[in-house]
């Protein structure tokens, strides 16, 4: 697989400049990968939260699972299967989802501002509420504490 290679030589170059770059002080960024908890998705979860205390930003993961039978429909969708056809490399095989499921977990980091939502029943709208309040809040928290 060509991604996990690429991924690794790119990441830490764009996490370096996101740290150094001042035209990026005020603004947040959003990863969307998923990270599993063997020795690989670790090492680049550990990336992104080292970038964030270099930057000296509040670092705030949030962890979206949902059951396997959802996860396997939302993957077929028709948006991600267009997605995957524009070139967005995205895994459309089930069952290599329920393979993967089976042998490795999300990552989950050790902080107190993680969100872990199962989004089985939530659509993509009421997902982004439940996380935008609590950015909010842990924004908010930060704030109080200093």
């Amino acid at each position: 697989m060509i991604f996990v290679p690429l991924h690794r030589a790119a990441c830490p170059l764009t996490l370096c400049l996101l740290i150094k770059t001042p035209l990026t002080k005020d603004l947040s960024y959003i990863f969307t990968d998923f990270q599993s908890n063997d020795n690989l998705g670790s090492s680049v979860a550990q990336e992104y939260a080292a970038a964030a205390q270099r930057r000296g930003c509040l670092f705030i993961p949030v962890v979206l699972d949902c059951v396997l039978e959802e996860n396997a429909r939302r993957m077929r969708s028709a948006e991600r299967v267009e997605l995957e056809r524009s070139g967005k490399g995205l895994l459309l095989d089930t069952s290599q989802l329920g393979e993967m499921r089976g042998r490795v977990a999300i990552y989950r980091f050790r902080c107190p501002e993680q969100l872990e939502l199962d989004v089985s029943d939530l659509n993509a709208e009421e997902a982004a509420r439940v996380i935008a309040e609590h950015i909010r809040c842990a924004m908010q928290k930060q704030l109080s504490d200093h």
